[in-house]
């Protein structure tokens, strides 16, 4: 549980809290899954991706909430301490979670510079679900920032990716 692993200084918390935030959220309980987030994050903690998981679901759901400078806080630091780690996917993770509140906030020129990293590594990594989310992302960022032909050309990229994956 959350308190077993708090009293053990079990660096597995921000990981299981990340998942039960998550829990919460689908729920409907961002207030709580915030709390949550925000109680774990204040422990030291020397596992620097399992600190990132936990601030991007924090970010996510602060942005969610409309609380934009605390999700451009959270995602920010996430963003400088997946630098360093050489893990691709999670900095993926990272940059997706900044770009989506850049575009809660209105930054579309900067959402769309990491959007457009994020295809770069989804296209790396060879994972064609990340590269057909990364295109819908770019899109809708495309969309807002009045490119229409830019739009259509992602998501018609996107359709046949997400078409033969048999995911919705």
């Amino acid at each position: 549980t959350v308190e077993w692993a708090a009293e053990r200084g079990d660096e597995r918390l921000l990981l299981l809290t990340a998942a039960l935030a998550d829990c919460a959220a689908r729920r409907g309980r961002l207030g709580q899954a915030r709390v949550l987030l925000r109680d774990a994050l204040r422990r030291p903690s020397t596992q620097d991706d399992y600190r990132c998981v936990a601030l991007n679901h924090a970010a996510r759901f602060a942005a969610e909430q409309g609380d934009h400078d605390e999700a451009i806080e959270l995602s920010g630091e996430a963003s400088r301490l997946v630098r360093s780690l050489g893990q691709p996917a999670l900095a993926m993770s990272c940059r997706s979670t900044l770009a989506a509140v850049q575009q809660s906030s209105g930054e579309w020129e900067a959402s769309d510079e990491n959007n457009t990293e994020c295809l770069r590594v989804a296209e790396l990594l060879g994972e064609p679900l990340a590269r057909a989310t990364c295109l819908v992302d770019l899109a809708r960022t495309a969309l807002s920032l009045g490119k229409h032909e830019r739009a259509e050309t992602a998501v018609m990229k996107a359709l046949p990716i997400s078409r033969a994956s048999g995911v919705p």
